[in-house]
C-alpha cells in the first residue's frame, strides 16, 4: 500500500514537473525573445540619438567656421572675396594677392570639412546640408581665378585624397 502511494505521488510529480516543464520552458524562450527585442530596440535608439548629434555638431561646427569666413570677408572687403562671381583686378599689390590666396585656402578648406563631416552622414542629411556647399562650391568655380587656385591645390598633398579627387571631378564638369 505504501508503495502504491508512493508511486501515485511520484508520479503526479511527474507529471506536475512535466506540465511545468511545458509552461515554463517556452515562456522562458518568450521572456528572453522580449528582452532581447527590447536591447534591439534600445541599441537603435542610442544609435539614432548618436547619430542626431553627431549630424547637429556637424552642423555647428561649419556653422562656426562659416561666420568666421564671413568675419575675414568684412574684415577685409578690398579683397572682395564675398563675391564669388566678381572679376578681381589682376593689376593689385602682392599684399592683396598673398591675403586673397589666404581667403581662397580658407574657403578650400571650409569645403573639405562640408565633404568630410556630411560624407560619412545619412543620405537625408547629406542631401539637405551637403546640396548647399556644394552649390556653392560651383559657384565659386565659375571664378577663374579661384579655380585656378583649386588646381594648383589639387597638385599639392595639403588636403583629403579622397576631397582632392572630387574637386578634381567638379572642375573637370565645368
Amino acid at each position: 500500500m505504501i508503495c502504491t502511494t508512493m508511486m501515485c505521488t511520484l508520479e503526479q510529480g511527474a507529471s506536475i514537473a512535466t506540465i511545468a516543464g511545458a509552461i515554463l520552458v517556452p515562456a522562458t524562450i518568450i521572456f528572453y525573445i522580449i528582452d532581447k527585442r527590447n536591447e534591439r530596440k534600445k541599441d537603435i535608439a542610442e544609435h539614432l540619438a548618436d547619430t542626431k548629434r553627431k549630424e547637429l555638431e556637424t552642423f555647428n561646427n561649419l556653422s562656426n567656421e562659416w561666420r568666421e569666413y564671413l568675419k575675414l570677408c568684412l574684415q577685409h572687403p578690398e579683397l572682395d572675396i564675398a563675391n564669388k562671381s566678381a572679376k578681381i583686378n589682376t593689376d593689385q599689390d602682392e599684399e592683396t594677392i598673398a591675403k586673397r590666396k589666404i581667403m581662397y585656402e580658407t574657403l578650400i578648406s571650409m569645403f573639405e570639412s562640408a565633404y568630410l563631416q556630411y560624407n560619412p552622414l545619412s543620405s537625408e542629411i547629406r542631401e539637405q546640408q551637403w546640396h548647399g556647399w556644394e552649390k556653392y562650391l560651383e559657384d565659386w568655380l565659375k571664378n577663374e581665378q579661384f579655380t585656378a587656385y583649386c588646381n594648383m591645390i589639387i597638385a599639392g598633398e595639403y588636403y583629403s585624397r579622397d576631397f582632392l579627387e572630387y574637386l578634381a571631378r567638379k572642375i573637370s564638369t565645368l
